[in-house]
């Protein structure tokens, strides 16, 4: 196993985010280790506010067995949210330009939206499918609502651009005990100021269309036989561990792993089970 590389480290914060753009669909993403005439890369997906520097160190102990990319959240506003057509689209374009055959996903929270439809749209090219912590397998009804009515998108909208009314609105349901501690203080964190709360509110809009449909993802692994293992903290308030139960329910040939934790599974100590995998 090799060992954590702080020159690598160095290398890969100077290099420039490439950007690749289709007609509904701009991304970013970050190379952290090139294929040495290896055509399985890993695919990364990271959580909401995160970067591509989570995964350093899990490249650098795959490093010399795989490629290795990450995909960047799309932060930024467009006039049309993509569908998961445009971002598999994407993927295959990006995939020809580094000549990738094959891809491990590999994905926390949020990110394992995109994990999923890769499953979903592109499952012969899977050769594994890690999930930490994974969003999308149930979808919070307010997200829902939120995202896909008229009426939800308005006072979501209102909400995220008046963010002091809305931390109000967070510390009263706290108050009289309708918004657990835990919650509360991740909900807060992600509007701490304007720009976040318009962060919340551009990232949400942009991955309304990302809901991956777990029966064809299923339908699409007895034919493929890819592996699917997923991880989740027992002590999770936001993937909460009865999240499992369907998630085995629907896609039966998962693996599913408690971790004594809360939700904040993507760390090191992970890091080497995960690359054993590779």
């Amino acid at each position: 196993m090799n060992a954590y590389c702080l020159v690598q480290i160095t290398r890969l914060h100077l290099q420039t985010n490439p950007r690749f753009c289709l007609t509904f669909i701009c991304m970013n993403y970050q190379i952290l280790e090139h294929s040495n005439n290896n055509r399985h890369w890993i695919m990364a997906f990271y959580g909401y506010g995160q970067q591509a520097k989570v995964y350093h160190r899990l490249a650098n102990l795959c490093k010399g067995r795989v490629g290795f990319i990450v995909i960047d959240l799309p932060y930024h506003e467009t006039k049309q949210a993509p569908s998961k057509e445009d971002f598999a689209s994407f993927i295959a374009d990006l995939m020809k330009r580094y000549a990738i055959e094959k891809i491990t996903g590999i994905s926390y929270s949020i990110g394992s939206r995109y994990n999923l439809i890769l499953a979903e749209l592109m499952p012969a090219s899977m050769v594994q499918l890690i999930l930490i912590a994974p969003d999308g397998v149930s979808i919070n009804f307010w997200n829902r609502v939120s995202t896909s009515t008229w009426l939800g998108q308005s006072l979501f909208h209102y909400l995220m651009y008046h963010q002091a009314f809305y931390i109000k609105l967070l510390t009263l349901f706290h108050t009289i005990h309708l918004l657990p501690s835990a919650l509360y203080t991740f909900s807060k964190w992600h509007v701490r100021n304007p720009e976040s709360s318009r962060l919340v509110y551009q990232t949400w809009m942009q991955m309304k269309h990302m809901i991956p449909d777990l029966k064809k993802i299923n339908q699409q692994q007895q034919l493929f036989s890819f592996p699917i293992k997923a991880y989740f903290g027992n002590k999770d308030v936001i993937i909460k561990p009865q999240t499992s139960h369907k998630l085995k329910k629907e896609i039966p040939a998962t693996d599913i792993f408690l971790i004594d934790k809360g939700h904040d599974l993507l760390n090191e100590e992970l890091f080497p089970i995960i690359a054993s995998y590779i």
